[in-house]
């Protein structure tokens, strides 16, 4: 069977040598993982600062019972319920971008799915 790594990215580190026997789990190799840590840092970044930015639902809830009391104009209620689902679909793109991001990051480390013995290694360090 032949294993790949699913990224790019320079090779920090090969466990394994041919006639070496593995088990499963066994870290076989592994990709410099700073990058992968960058991109997960700048997505939860984001994902908290969006979280953060709730004004959005709260500005909704207001112009909601503002306009229930005939207090606001329905303009003003479109363009409150218009920024809430903004908000919220900038934020799903964010936590999609995370999830992806920690995907990658956990793609990194390349393990044996099952015991095997080592063949032949392919992939020299630092490339």
């Amino acid at each position: 069977m032949d294993l790949s790594a699913p990224l790019s990215g320079i090779v920090a580190s090969v466990q394994a040598q041919p006639g070496q026997t593995v088990d499963t789990g066994a870290l076989l190799l592994g990709l410099d993982p700073v990058p992968y840590k960058a991109q997960v840092a700048k997505a939860r970044a984001e994902t908290d600062r969006l979280a953060k930015e709730a004004d959005a639902k709260r500005e909704l809830e207001r112009a909601q019972e503002l306009y229930a009391r005939a207090v606001t104009a329905t303009t003003e209620l479109d363009a409150a319920r218009l920024k809430h689902a903004r908000a919220s679909a900038a934020l799903a793109a964010v936590q999609a971008r995370l999830e992806r991001a920690c995907w990658q990051l956990a793609q990194t480390e390349l393990r044996a799915p099952s015991p095997a013995l080592i063949l032949e290694r392919r992939a020299p360090s630092g490339l």
